[in-house]
């Protein structure tokens, strides 16, 4: 994994030479088709194509020598959105979504955070469109990101200086969860120790200040900065993140933040993308849920203390008379809480905060 020390996944790689006596057609069972991804974040390089063929050995192995068949996680889910507040902005529009898809066995958990004027309209537009295009591809996450990204080029609103991250976390049958993802909203599986929880970070951030995606936009003629050369667009306090600027078609200079997104016509000419980061992941027992968040959540509570809130929750619901708890209540409160930080800032400006929690029932 990228910030633990848990490998798993990794493990699986010694089961190469296995791979070679099994037909490839294994490798695409039930999950997003293969590929393989070069990502700098902590300097890894991800071998999704590897991992999904290592999958498949598994589940052919168990199935062939053990006579036993996989017992597929059940999947339930809570959410949660609060719309932000903007200085002298008294009709902003929550510019978070979402979408869920779940079919027997097999669930798909979508967000997106959108921005820019019409970011709620890229948003909603791919909470329309992109489970479609996941379903026409066979979840082969490029292709739809693709076709999604199309879509939006050619959308009766302006994506120009407009777009939208994507984080997709689907479960299949086969009890692996794969990720795919632009831009900075982030997915977070919970692991269970004895007393609490261990967070796992399962996709990168995609900023412009990143080595390799630094060297992307910069050979692709881009400009990163926290302000561009011909002056300062925009006041901010505190200098402000890393940039791509593009220069629009009245002359003034939009900057955009991350460095892989839908929509962002102006930015894709300067190096941004909207290729996904992939990645699979074997599920095993332990792992209890899946913390998926815009960044008005990441933006000011860290992992430890996102799973702290949701263990108190977890253990309120557990000495409850149910006995058990639920996914909405943990999605409220972690939302609820990360709301009061940013209302507890001095600038006035509340981003929009959208939680989703999966929780993970094995056998």
């Amino acid at each position: 994994r990228f910030d633990q020390q848990s490998t798993r996944s990794n493990q699986l790689v010694p089961l190469f030479v296995v791979l070679c006596c099994l037909q490839k057609a294994q490798s695409k069972k039930n999950g997003f088709s293969m590929g393989t991804v070069e990502t700098s974040f902590n300097k890894q390089t991800c071998s999704y194509q590897l991992k999904c063929f290592a999958s498949a050995v598994v589940e052919t192995l168990v199935r062939v020598f053990v006579g036993a068949e996989v017992i597929p996680v059940t999947a339930e889910h809570g959410v949660f959105s609060i719309a932000g507040k903007k200085p002298r902005d008294d009709e902003w529009v929550n510019q978070d979504n979402y979408a869920i898809v779940s079919e027997g066995n097999h669930h798909c958990f979508m967000l997106f955070d959108g921005h820019g004027s019409n970011g709620h309209l890229v948003s909603e537009r791919c909470r329309k469109m992109l489970p479609k295009y996941l379903d026409e591809s066979n979840y082969d996450a490029t292709k739809a990101f693709e076709k999604m990204h199309g879509d939006l080029e050619s959308a009766e609103f302006d994506t120009s200086c407009s777009g939208t991250t994507c984080v997709v976390v689907l479960i299949d049958e086969c009890n692996r969860l794969q990720v795919a993802s632009v831009g900075d909203s982030r997915a977070v599986l919970a692991v269970r120790n004895s007393t609490s929880y261990m967070p796992v970070k399962l996709n990168p951030d995609h900023k412009p200040g990143d080595p390799l995606e630094l060297k992307r936009i910069k050979a692709a003629g881009g400009s990163v900065s926290v302000r561009h050369k011909g002056g300062d667009p925009l006041s901010f306090p505190d200098g402000g993140p890393l940039r791509v600027w593009s220069r629009t078609e009245k002359g003034t200079f939009s900057g955009l933040c991350m460095s892989r997104s839908l929509g962002d016509a102006l930015a894709h000419k300067e190096g941004v993308i909207h290729l996904p980061f992939r990645d699979m992941y074997p599920l095993e027992e332990g792992d209890d849920f899946v913390i998926i968040g815009s960044d008005g959540i990441w933006d000011v509570l860290s992992k430890a203390t996102v799973l702290g809130i949701a263990n108190e929750c977890i253990m309120k619901g557990r000495r409850s008379a149910s006995g058990s708890w639920g996914p909405q209540e943990v999605a409220e409160m972690i939302a609820t809480v990360a709301r009061k930080k940013w209302e507890e800032g001095s600038s006035g400006r509340i981003d929009d905060i959208t939680c989703l929690v999966v929780k993970l029932s094995h056998g």
